[in-house]
């Protein structure tokens, strides 16, 4: 079983390392040949993960950086690694997504569609960026099961998701009424159209063609359009949840209209699920390659705190008592996460205070010649102008047995995430 992607294997294969590379080398007629050679050689299926891979989570649409349902352009794809990363990273070691299908790519090759380089190129960029940031490592790529817009219902009732057509009148109605249709337009035996709807992740550009018990796009063009686009989101939460149980791994949902759907009643809560509920603090917002730079430096402290986050899900879910996902994982935040913080700047508040005012003394006599700054990794400063040799001994002593506990505390690593993003914010 491989976890090498296909699209790396090109692009190491022809020595790209930058963005100014990537345009060169598609430039050439061969090498976009040598790339659907690549592409077309993929079996197009769904394959098993390595059998060493302890904590693995699946990438929903929107997240799973294949553009499908979302805004292909570079800087959407970025943004979707920066959101993916915010909502599993402090939980799950590897992370499932989908990229760029080799199925798409070779249709995009042979059908000499305008934009098959600018799209290709972009996803190169994008790999060139994962693996500059370090996230290569943490992410598994794999083919998702085909979105079925014809057999969606069949699908539906196969992955258990009957509760998708239940609400699907109202969910088709919300569509039509609050969403605006910007165009419409016939040619041959389909509609093109564009639409806006903000439970929709960005401007839709679709077709459709006239089933049987459809809405006449003559008759009503807004409910006409809300079907179709009901039916493709509906194709793409079946190919996640189709995929997510063949990998037996949990879904990281984003797009909204899916979110809703998964949020319905379906059994007893599991972990995964109330992990990806967790609301902690300040990981929304901040850069992928941030928090897996913080999550690398500082492994000791990330695993401690990651034990003491699964100990506190699974005590509550042993007495969840019909509870949802959602009210575990706050619960967690409220009783453990929170107060654990605060303690934390408690005592360095303290620890830090106490030192300042014995050091006092110390200041006046001019020895600036050796100040401490960042000891230890701890983004701790003492007082401007105190040397080390002039603090006294049994206080700075004291100051390090507090700064010790505080890092062997199971959340120091959320803390300490607080400070690198806090210190972010101070200078721009």
């Amino acid at each position: 079983m491989s976890r090498k992607f296909w699209l790396y294997e090109w692009i190491d294969q022809n020595g790209i390392s930058s963005p100014r590379a990537a345009a060169r080398v598609l430039k050439d007629k061969k090498a976009l040949s040598t790339l659907h050679e690549f592409a077309a050689a993929v079996p197009y299926t769904t394959e098993q993960l390595p059998r060493d891979i302890d904590s693995p989570i699946v990438a929903g649409r929107a997240i799973d950086l294949s553009g499908a349902l979302d805004c292909s352009a570079f800087d959407c794809l970025v943004k979707q690694i920066d959101n993916l990363f915010s909502r599993v990273w402090h939980y799950f070691d590897e992370i499932v997504v989908e990229g760029l299908s080799p199925y798409n790519a070779a249709k995009m090759i042979e059908s000499g569609w305008d934009h098959t380089k600018e799209r290709i190129e972009t996803h190169v960029r994008l790999l060139l960026h994962i693996r500059d940031i370090g996230a290569e490592d943490l992410l598994i790529f794999r083919q998702k099961a085909p979105a079925c817009v014809l057999h969606y219902r069949q699908h539906l009732a196969e992955t258990k998701l009957e509760g998708l057509l239940d609400n699907a009148s109202w969910l088709i109605d919300q569509l039509a009424q609050q969403g605006q249709l910007v165009e419409i337009r016939q040619h041959d035996d389909h509609w093109h159209y564009t639409f806006d709807h903000p439970m929709l992740e960005h401007r839709q550009w679709g077709s459709f063609r006239l089933e049987e018990g459809s809405t006449d796009p003559a008759t009503d063009p807004n409910r006409a359009v809300a079907e179709a686009i009901f039916k493709e989101y509906s194709a793409h939460l079946v190919s996640d949840v189709r995929t997510a149980n063949y990998l037996s791994s949990p879904l990281a949902a984003s797009v909204s209209l899916h979110s809703e759907v998964l949020d319905l009643p379906r059994g007893e809560v599991t972990e995964a699920e109330v992990a990806l509920e967790l609301s902690l603090p300040v990981l929304q917002g901040v850069p992928a390659a941030e928090l897996i730079k913080v999550r690398r430096d500082e492994a000791l402290s990330f695993e401690r705190f990651r034990s003491s986050l699964r100990g506190a899900i699974q005590e509550r879910l042993s007495n969840a008592q019909g509870r949802s996902s959602a009210e575990v994982a706050s619960s967690v935040v409220d009783d453990v996460v929170n107060p654990a913080l605060n303690e934390i700047q408690q005592r360095l508040g303290a620890a830090q205070e106490l030192l300042a005012k014995k050091s006092a003394v110390s200041l006046g006599l001019g020895a600036t010649s050796t100040t401490i700054g960042l000891i230890a990794g701890m983004p701790l400063l003492l007082p401007a102008g105190v040397a080390w040799a002039l603090l006294p001994g049994q206080h700075y002593m004291k100051y390090l047995e507090e700064k010790r506990d505080i890092q062997l505390s199971d959340m120091y690593f959320l803390w300490r995430q607080e400070q690198v993003v806090a210190q972010r914010g101070r200078h721009g």
